[in-house]
């Protein structure tokens, strides 16, 4: 992108793309504001997209945003952050205008998810998106649980990505290959599919955070697959702590949550928002789905 040069209470703000030597400090602000982000998910945003990543910095980084590309018609707002010492400046504002307008000026006719913490919906309802789904976190203490492997389910290795992308697809609005190839590269961070007859039926990952672990992506035909494939997942974890985002829409969600003595997080929660018009087909099949990957991809 081009730099773009702002003068805003009496400072000159520089608003460029970000490069991967900036995400290691942006990755720190996130920690400190408590988010409990997964260990290497910046890496893999940026191979998603490396183009769509703004930084705002004066002599020094203030603020950033990420808007993600998954295909043309398709991006979901990454990490948005302003350092402690600049907010209320105006000056997350300013970079929120000049990322979202590049954006529509690139691809007028996409769509943007966001995963809001409720404070916030207001905000973001008057930048014209619209609450379609809540997002309800839970925590699984594994410490307390004795888990086993069931031997339909076996490790995701790259030969499978193909087909659990294909799967993947069928349940969701774009493709993850990438995503789930970049996982596969990442130390602590394991999956599995789970199989009959050689279909695949369900898939999931787990990987670590700041505190512990996160399940996700999850997505299982049954109730009974996705219970199956957490009690697989969470050997993963050794005793730490394991959370997860479960779409509120999932009938299923508690019954399956309470398999594993989960605990709600109400505070925690947030809600899935969309901008643009037509945006229904994204709302299609959550019912298969039991863990997002992120609340900046979905």
């Amino acid at each position: 992108m081009n730099h773009f040069i702002i003068k805003h209470f009496g400072k000159t703000i520089t608003i460029t793309s970000m490069q991967p030597s900036d995400f290691k400090e942006i990755n720190q602000w996130c920690i400190d504001e408590g988010w409990n982000i997964g260990i290497h998910d910046s890496d893999i945003y940026y191979k998603i997209d490396p183009i769509h990543h703004y930084i705002a910095k004066t002599n020094k980084s203030v603020a950033s945003l990420s808007i993600i590309k998954h295909d043309h018609n398709f991006f979901t707002l990454g990490p948005f952050i302003v350092h402690k010492s600049y907010r209320g400046q105006g000056i997350g504002e300013a970079l929120w205008h000049v990322a979202m307008t590049q954006m529509v000026e690139e691809y007028p006719d996409a769509h943007i998810a966001l995963y809001a913490v409720s404070e916030q919906v207001d905000r973001y309802r008057k930048a014209d998106f619209i609450p379609v789904l809540t997002i309800q976190r839970w925590y699984i203490d594994s410490s307390k649980l004795i888990t086993s492997r069931s031997n339909q389910c076996t490790s995701i290795t790259n030969k499978l990505i193909p087909s659990i992308g294909q799967y993947y697809h069928n349940n969701y609005v774009t493709n993850r290959d990438l995503l789930f190839n970049e996982l596969l590269l990442k130390p602590e961070t394991n999956g599995l599919v789970f199989m009959d007859d050689n279909v695949i039926k369900g898939f999931g990952f787990i990987r670590r955070c700041v505190r512990g672990f996160r399940i996700g992506a999850l997505v299982a035909d049954t109730p009974e697959i996705a219970q199956t494939l957490i009690a697989g997942l969470l050997e993963f974890a050794l005793g730490a702590p394991v959370f997860i985002d479960v779409p509120g829409s999932n009938s299923n969600r508690i019954n399956c949550m309470n398999a594993f003595h989960a605990i709600r997080a109400p505070h925690e929660d947030t809600v899935m928002m969309i901008k643009g018009i037509g945006y229904s087909r994204y709302l299609k099949k959550w019912e298969q789905h039991y863990g997002l990957f992120s609340l900046e991809i979905g």
